[in-house]
């Protein structure tokens, strides 16, 4: 675990009811590519303190990124019952729920479309433009979530409008990122990904998401680079590991997939440096 992992850790041991605490353990977690360990934490923030923003759209964002998208789009909603707009409070208590459990992500999307309407034009630096912007993050993930290009198309522009809100948002320009690589379009979401970096240097997912996009436009040993550098924050993260041995395996460089194969790190970091 990072230091920051193990200091949240020592906090929530001793004072299992700060919520806060709980929420930003998850936020590393989540962070550091554990998504398994992120949603426990931020599941606990959440059973402590249910109106917590923050932990909804990270613990939202972490059910997207292991594939539970009915448990994503169900916690997605609660952005709005504890959103400062009374008008989104009282959309979210009249709007109901879906007949059918196959209809929920397209009920709660058509939810949040109505939603991005009421709170377009807020301005950046007023008084409800952090909560707002929540309001077209998650949108964007649940555009992001149909899976189509019109899909990513969308949430491109919703997650650039709440970059007008909140521009020095690291994870932020993340998402950006991912979905622009999700387009097919690498060259752009490499300099979102590198955005997130230069506000969040260690901020590992981006890392990640660096080598990914540059195997993309088939630079798999430069996309290597990227993932030792992530290694090189969390040693322990298995996917990573398993992106960096598909990198290897395809750049043909066999004395670096044995280096993947023995976790030998410092080996790597000397024949792949950045």
């Amino acid at each position: 675990l990072s230091e920051a992992a193990l200091a949240f850790e020592s906090v929530v041991k001793a004072n299992p009811q700060d919520a806060k605490a709980w929420r930003l353990l998850g936020i590393v977690h989540a962070e550091n590519e554990d998504d398994a360990q992120a949603i426990a934490a931020l599941e606990k923030a959440l059973a402590i303190d249910g109106s917590d923003r923050e932990a909804i759209l990270a613990l939202a964002v972490c059910y997207t990124n292991e594939h539970r998208a009915f448990e994503a789009v169900g916690v997605m909603r609660r952005l709005l019952a504890v959103h400062p707009r009374e008008e989104l409070r009282q959309m979210e208590t009249d709007h109901g729920f879906a007949p059918e459990s196959s209809q929920r992500q397209s009920h709660v999307l058509r939810l949040f479309e109505r939603a991005a309407e009421v709170v377009s034009g807020t301005a950046y630096g007023s008084a409800q433009a952090d909560a707002d912007a929540d309001i077209f993050i998650a949108l964007g993930v649940l555009q992001h979530l149909q899976g189509s290009p019109e899909g990513y198309a969308r949430a491109i522009g919703s997650f650039e409008q709440a970059l007008n809100l909140q521009p020095n948002q690291y994870s932020l320009w993340n998402k950006l990122g991912a979905t622009l690589a999700n387009d097919k379009r690498p060259h752009e979401a490499i300099q979102a990904y590198q955005r997130a970096l230069d506000l969040k240097a260690n901020y590992m997912r981006a890392w990640n998401n660096l080598g990914i996009a540059h195997g993309l436009k088939g630079g798999h040993l430069e996309g290597a680079k990227y993932y030792v550098q992530a290694l090189g924050l969390n040693p322990s993260a298995s996917n990573t590991w398993g992106l960096l041995l598909e990198s290897c395996q395809m750049a043909n460089r066999p004395d670096l997939v044995k280096a993947v194969n023995d976790r030998d790190l410092a080996f790597l970091q000397q024949q792949l440096p950045l």
